[in-house]
């Protein structure tokens, strides 16, 4: 039996992990030995959590942070990643026993966050090759790989911005941001779910225009007239491309137990990038709405739109030269002033 105290800490550190629109999608059940993470597919129903491949990744990130923390309480991990068709995703099970030495990373949990704040273009070689470097049980499945041309970073940014265009075009995509916004300190400290506008660090007019975009006539109004456009562009030249470095994470294919492991990978690159004094900012919307695009003839898109997403995908599955597998993740990673507000997390849910 594992003592409460310890699995309260190890609980504690897993929620910390990211999830998309910080939705964070899991429950707990408690064996003798065991943390059983299982799905919770209702916190996440946005059109880009197709086939729950989104949880997958985010279910990984509060793994990783659980087998860092049960490590350096004393305990030896092992993972059991469930079947595709079972709700519960992953087993977690304890043993007294020596951990696999990323200890050191255990303060780094509590400190990440997503920085959307642009980035210094200029980012130390010799950082990069510690973030590719992976825990031997997570780069059995996983790869990191980065982009440093300015080129490449251009290309990668362009295509990032097609959910941005989206948005103000396509009412399904405009529908899984605007609705689910947090508007002031008070509200996000409440609900301690969802986006909170503060950490989009928009400047001031923009974030005024937010607040007439959450109703999707204006936004339909906007789109019309080519803002959507602007806005895409304005997000490539200041945010998106500028950047240290662009970097994604690959794995044989988007299977349960890959997408488990590519969100451990992340989360690691995450909390060591904090460790060198770096921020990342994943963006994954526009690959994963491609993806989604290609499978899904019932998603409510133009043919406009879904070629705009392909293209975007065809440059994101290419443009990575020296990567094996397919995509699972991308981020963008630099060095940065602090962010300007943060997102909390909920207490885990224990079943």
């Amino acid at each position: 039996m594992i003592p409460k105290t310890d699995i309260d800490i190890i609980l504690k550190a897993a929620v910390q992990a990211p999830s998309g629109h910080n939705y964070q999608p899991w429950k707990f059940k408690l064996l003798d030995d065991a943390i059983v993470f299982q799905n919770a597919p209702e916190n996440d129903t946005t059109v880009y959590n197709y086939k729950q491949r989104g949880s997958m990744v985010a279910h990984g990130a509060a793994l990783e942070n659980a087998v860092i923390t049960a490590e350096t309480l004393g305990y030896a991990c092992a993972v059991e990643v469930l079947p595709e068709e079972s709700d519960s995703v992953l087993k977690l099970t304890l043993s007294k026993g020596q951990g696999t030495g990323r200890v050191s990373l255990v303060t780094q949990i509590d400190k990440r966050t997503t920085n959307r704040k642009p980035y210094k273009k200029v980012l130390e070689q010799n950082k990069l090759q510690q973030l590719a470097v992976l825990p031997e049980d997570i780069q059995s499945s996983a790869q990191v790989s980065f982009l440093t041309e300015k080129a490449d970073i251009e290309s990668v940014a362009k295509a990032w911005s097609v959910n941005d265009w989206l948005i103000f075009n396509a009412q399904v995509v405009h529908d899984a941001l605007f609705p689910h916004l947090v508007w002031t300190a008070q509200e996000e400290a409440t609900k301690k779910s969802g986006l909170f506008i503060d950490t989009f660090e928009l400047p001031p007019p923009v974030r005024g225009m937010f607040n007439i975009l959450k109703y999707p006539a204006v936004a339909r109004t906007f789109g019309v007239i080519g803002f959507g456009s602007v806005a895409a562009k304005q997000n490539v030249e200041n945010v998106y491309a500028s950047v240290g470095a662009i970097g994604v994470i690959t794995v044989p294919s988007l299977t349960k137990d890959n997408l488990v492991q590519a969100g451990r990978a992340l989360e690691h690159v995450w909390l060591k990038a904090g460790s060198l004094g770096l921020s990342l900012q994943p963006i994954m919307g526009a690959y994963y709405l491609a993806l989604r695009a290609e499978e899904d003839v019932s998603l409510d898109l133009t043919s406009e739109q879904k070629t705009k997403l392909a293209e975007a995908k065809r440059v994101l599955t290419s443009i990575f030269k020296n990567a094996n597998g397919v995509p699972a993740a991308f981020f963008r990673i630099g060095e940065s002033d602090a962010p300007s507000a943060f997102s909390s997390k909920k207490p885990p849910v224990i079943i």
